[in-house]
């Protein structure tokens, strides 16, 4: 019988996928592996592989408890237009301004297409927001306050592109102002009316 792993593979994958979100792949040592997690370099490797098999299981992570997370808490009412408003003021609202940002942004801006393995699970990540920007505008259709103009997919591309947009500007320390009337104006597209400096409640 193997030895039984003294620690949880979730807890962990949870610890790493914060680390890379802020360090970067290529920036994050095995010396800080070994810190953030407790574990030394024998036991990550065991667990999970090489660094990179570690960096692909801890996007599967913070697909899981972060991104699925956030849809959750944010995308699960019955004001479409007003919950994605609360999603987009959330990446500044609950960390502050600037912070880490996004894995997925991130490892998007810093990898690219370069690795495809990686490449894949940044897309999952992506394809997880789509559906959910998505399924928030035909809802806003439904309910008469998504732009008629606009098809719903084409909506949940654009707004996916200026999350992502918006992630990096927070990362970068743009002021609250800007952030703000970026939301205002990303969502207002969408819309059918014209949203206020009212729905940014903090």
């Amino acid at each position: 019988m193997g030895r039984a792993r003294s620690f949880e593979t979730e807890d962990i994958l949870a610890t790493t996928a914060q680390l890379f979100r802020r360090l970067g792949f290529a920036a994050t040592s095995l010396k800080d592996l070994e810190r953030e997690t407790g574990l030394q370099a024998g036991s990550l490797y065991n667990a999970f592989g090489n660094k990179k098999a570690v960096f692909l299981h801890s996007l599967d992570a913070y697909h899981e408890t972060v991104v699925r997370y956030r849809i959750e808490r944010y995308l699960k009412g019955d004001n479409p237009i007003a919950e994605l408003v609360d999603l987009f003021t959330s990446t500044y609202q609950v960390e502050g301004i600037p912070n880490p940002g996004c894995l997925l942004t991130n490892t998007a801006a810093e990898i690219g297409g370069d690795d495809p393995e990686i490449q894949s699970k940044v897309e999952e990540g992506f394809s997880l927001l789509r559906d959910a920007f998505r399924t928030q505008m035909r809802k806003a259709k439904q309910l008469g306050l998504a732009n008629p103009a606009i098809p719903s997919e084409a909506a949940a591309e654009f707004l996916l592109t200026a999350y992502q947009g918006l992630l990096v500007r927070v990362r970068n320390g743009a002021s609250l102002d800007v952030l703000e009337q970026t939301v205002l104006l990303t969502v207002g597209v969408v819309s059918r009316k014209r949203i206020k400096q009212s729905s940014l409640k903090p």
